[in-house]
């Protein structure tokens, strides 16, 4: 990342668009990669649930699937 960042004036910019606000926090220069996961997948989970429209069904597809397998065993 540092030759990037001697090559790219906007790489902190250039990072946000790949979901990574903190290049530090995400623990680019100490080459954390748990760091890096753990941020990343934070980032991705906010914005799926951006963009995700709970429904009403979800919890009824959840429902019927357990009264058929209680309806299996029982």
């Amino acid at each position: 990342m540092n030759i990037f960042k001697g090559e790219n004036a906007q790489l902190e910019d250039t990072m946000r668009t790949h979901l990574i606000d903190d290049l530090q926090e995400f623990g680019v220069w100490e080459n954390d990669y748990q760091a890096f996961f753990n941020h990343r997948i934070q980032k991705i989970v906010e914005m799926l649930n951006g963009k995700i429209i709970p429904q009403n069904n979800d919890e009824f597809i959840e429902l019927k699937r357990n009264e058929d397998i209680a309806a299996t065993y029982f």
